[in-house]
């Protein structure tokens, strides 16, 4: 997907998925360039960008609203970039 073209072109990403072996496959990929995040909020707290692909409405509002969610790791100067098609 969409990760792993960036990985690919020497882009450093922060990921996290919601099942652990997809990411951590990315990475074993891309070792050096790819950093897996322990949460959501930890993604958007070291990137000034985030991008977001969420397949369902419900998947959305896990992914923001858990502990350790998107929204918890918003601040001042962070771009929320959500490419879902819901």
């Amino acid at each position: 997907g969409m990760a792993r073209r960036l990985a690919s072109s020497g882009q450093p990403l922060h990921v996290w998925t919601r099942g652990a072996t997809a990411a951590s496959a990315l990475a074993s990929e891309h070792p050096g360039a790819v950093t897996v995040a322990e949460s959501p909020a930890a993604v958007v707290e070291a990137c000034s960008r985030t991008y977001l692909m969420l397949s369902t409405p419900d998947a959305c509002e896990e992914v923001y609203s858990m502990r350790g969610g998107v929204l918890e790791g918003v601040s001042d100067g962070k771009a929320l970039i959500d490419c879902a098609t819901l």
